[in-house]
């Protein structure tokens, strides 16, 4: 372990590049023109192999006003879609996006990397170090469009208007498919107070991640007695059956379980009415039953909440993280200024009822957060779950840093 690592926080497993589409319904009405995609070809995608699919999938999504994040066959598709339309390069996957707030705050980071480019190397905030990587020199751009609410579409016979804002995110990345991991990220988390796990859901193969899962299960049982607060960042899986591989393999060794509403709701088993608390107990009762060992966190756009029980210790790193995920959907970036502003904003007036009435009938199992009251004219989509979990790391490693002082 290096000097200064008790004092950072480690984060992986992969690092993405990310290409944010700007805002264009004219360039989507082409392709849909183009590929002659018509109202009965949009539906939800596991599989996206062309561009028709591709279509179909952010159509299926934007009409539903739900996120995705999922695997392209065929890297041309990405391509293909990009032509013809503006973008932005960022850095993403929630190792990196969490990075990036903890070093705006003050804190300093270790990253795992699956891909070492020129795009990563260029963007790493200020504070963070970095190992891994050297398997894939090379660059796999990710595609995020964001859509904002009301967003109207209407071509070849195809006509919607997005409920709600969202994002979905498309890949075709290789590096990230084979997850190659490097031991030294886990001999040097050993001695650091936090470690966040992310990004399995971007493995393809099911050997490919049984074999990483027990690579990383190895690196989990080798810290010993005082070990970081192991932290992971659920997505959904193309396919359940991987889900319940992670699950069976890790959940032992993993004390926060988080995720944001869209993974809560396939967790317990089908649609959740989130401003109702009796269904939303009932949910996270369901969920309990699958990962019995482990405090789960859930982050929605109406409220935050912790279950299980390190849900006292967590509250105020709960808190941080929501306040950085308000911050980054209204401002566009998680800093200081931005936090301070989240703060000051009123509280969602059926969210603070929702959350004292689970609070109650939960008997404190549950802690709960409302949600600021923001309308931004125009949000950022991407990224929020993962501000929050850097929000949420960096405040819990303070909490710690000052209890020990």
């Amino acid at each position: 372990m290096e000097r200064d690592d008790r004092d950072t926080i480690a984060l992986g497993l992969v690092n993405t590049v990310d290409y944010e589409i700007e805002w264009d319904p004219a360039h989507l009405e082409k392709l849909i023109c183009r590929t002659n995609l018509q109202e009965c070809d949009i539906r939800k995608m596991h599989k996206i192999c062309t561009l028709k699919d591709l279509l179909s999938s952010i159509l299926f999504h934007m009409r539903e006003g739900t996120g995705c994040g999922l695997w392209v066959e065929d890297p041309e598709v990405i391509e293909t879609f990009l032509e013809g339309t503006g973008y932005r390069v960022t850095l993403g996957g929630t190792n990196l996006r969490a990075a990036q707030v903890i070093s705006t705050l003050g804190g300093r980071a270790l990253v795992h990397l699956v891909s070492v480019n020129e795009n990563t190397l260029s963007r790493l905030p200020d504070g963070v170090k970095w190992v891994g990587g050297q398997k894939y020199r090379c660059c796999f751009p990710h595609i995020a469009i964001q859509f904002p609410k009301a967003a109207r579409i209407c071509a070849n016979g195809v006509e919607m208007i997005t409920p709600r804002a969202n994002r979905v995110i498309y890949s075709g990345d290789i590096a990230c498919a084979q997850m190659p991991l490097e031991q030294e990220f886990f001999t040097r988390a050993a001695g650091m107070r936090a470690m966040l796990v992310s990004g399995l859901d971007l493995v393809t193969d099911p050997a490919v991640l049984s074999m990483r899962l027990k690579q990383i299960q190895k690196g989990l049982k080798g810290f010993g007695g005082e070990k970081p607060l192991v932290f992971y960042e659920h997505a959904c899986f193309a396919d359940t059956a991987y889900e319940e591989m992670l699950q069976r393999e890790l959940e032992p060794l993993l004390d926060i379980y988080s995720m944001n509403e869209d993974e809560f709701q396939t967790l317990a088993g089908g649609s959740v009415e989130l401003l109702h608390a009796d269904t939303v107990f009932k949910g996270l009762q369901a969920a309990r039953k699958k990962l019995p060992d482990v405090t789960l966190v859930v982050h929605t756009g109406y409220w935050g909440l912790a279950y299980g029980m390190r849900a006292q210790e967590i509250r105020g790193a709960l808190e941080k993280g929501m306040l950085a995920a308000t911050a980054r959907y209204w401002l566009g970036n998680s800093d200081n200024a931005g936090m301070d502003r989240a703060a000051m904003l009123p509280q969602q007036v059926l969210s603070k009822a929702f959350a004292e009435e689970i609070e109650r009938i939960s008997e404190e199992q549950v802690v709960c957060l409302p949600a600021a009251e923001v309308k931004p004219d125009d949000p950022t989509t991407v990224g929020l779950g993962d501000s929050f979990v850097g929000g949420f790391l960096y405040q819990y490693c303070f909490d710690r840093r000052k209890r020990e002082a």
